[in-house]
């Protein structure tokens, strides 16, 4: 019988006690009544079919739905609930609430306690917050919530004394947490609004987002650039050759507005500081059209934008005209004093520059 070294026995265990662990961490799919968390926003929609969904977001270059929602859509946990429910390209949620007007903190309780046995059913073991004050409260079957209450003063109530104490607010809350999902569920009671109970369950998910596309940079896409006068007041700083000067960067671009949000000299590249930060502020001023693109997704793409700093963008500034102090100038339509201090600061005002 072949024998094998003791490292090959030990990273067979722990490549089962991996697997173990990672199959303890899955979480079961949630189930929100008729509604299975992951649906999309039509899946929901038929399967529950006459709720009067509304679209309460859309995309504003697709006319994709982005929210949904419905009142008194679902039975959960003994009442009729509101559902919302958001999807986007990375993050998604699914969130049941209900007001109501009950007759005292232990009603909203006991209201509180069902939904979250409703949960339970749906989603597995749910347990309170323990970095929060307040008492850990039972229920269903293997779950806790975490309590707490106030009296008219602020004071602390036990649960214990919620019959007999006048309770200003209360709530009851429970979670579950795991990689990319998150279960919360709680019951508030506020005895200083009409409906004095409020119940809500959120599950929100969400998944890593990829690394950023890259776009190859294309002239006939530059929809904006800076202006003349601000080219011309940058690149007279630097020391230009005849052909002007051609600076590789690397710029992240919003997909929704085409403009360049950050930029980064390429590596390849040895340019000068100065040099470095005129190039980038040119290409700060660019825009590009992103049609083609998916701008639904909220990521930006990059561009590799080799940026022209030309010899012509310096224009030697010639007036042909009689100059005049600021102090003589009359105006048809005078600027504000913001908007002239803005165009003139108030020194070179003060000096009649």
């Amino acid at each position: 019988m072949p024998r094998f070294p003791a490292q090959f026995a030990l990273l067979a265990a722990l490549t089962l006690a991996a697997l173990a662990a990672r199959a303890e961490s899955e979480v079961t799919a949630i189930r929100l009544g008729p509604i299975r968390f992951g649906m999309s926003l039509d899946e929901i929609q038929a399967a529950v079919p006459g709720a009067g969904w509304q679209t309460v977001a859309r995309s504003e270059f697709t006319g994709r739905a982005f929210k949904i929602a419905a009142a008194d859509a679902i039975d959960f946990g003994g009442r009729r609930m509101k559902v919302e429910a958001r999807q986007h390209r990375y993050d998604w949620d699914v969130i049941l609430s209900a007001r109501s007007a009950e007759a005292g903190p232990q009603a909203c309780e006991q209201a509180g306690l069902a939904m979250l046995a409703a949960l339970e059913d749906g989603a597995g073991a749910l347990a309170g917050a323990t970095n929060e004050g307040g008492e850990s409260v039972p229920f269903g079957q293997a779950s806790t919530a975490r309590f707490s209450a106030l009296d008219e003063n602020s004071r602390p109530v036990p649960r214990r004394k919620l019959a007999r104490a006048k309770v200003d607010r209360l709530s009851l809350s429970a979670q579950r947490l795991a990689e990319r999902l998150e279960v919360k569920a709680y019951a508030a009671y506020d005895d200083r609004n009409a409906d004095n109970c409020v119940l809500s369950v959120t599950v929100l998910g969400w998944r890593e987002k990829p690394p950023l596309a890259q776009v190859p940079f294309d002239e006939a896409k530059v929809v904006r650039r800076l202006s003349t006068g601000e080219r011309h007041r940058l690149a007279s700083r630097l020391q230009l050759p005849p052909d002007g000067l051609v600076v590789p960067l690397r710029c992240e671009v919003s997909r929704q507005s085409g403009a360049v949000l950050v930029c980064h000299g390429v590596e390849a590249a040895a340019t000068a500081v100065d040099v470095a930060s005129v190039a980038k502020r040119f290409a700060g001023g660019m825009a590009f059209g992103m049609t083609a693109l998916d701008r639904d997704d909220p990521q930006p793409v990059v561009i590799e934008i080799p940026v022209r700093i030309a010899a012509s963008d310096v224009r030697p500034l010639t007036f042909t005209g009689p100059m005049l102090p600021m102090s003589e100038v009359a105006f048809d339509a005078a600027p504000s004093a913001r908007e002239r201090e803005i165009a003139f600061p108030m020194k070179a005002l003060r000096r009649g520059v």
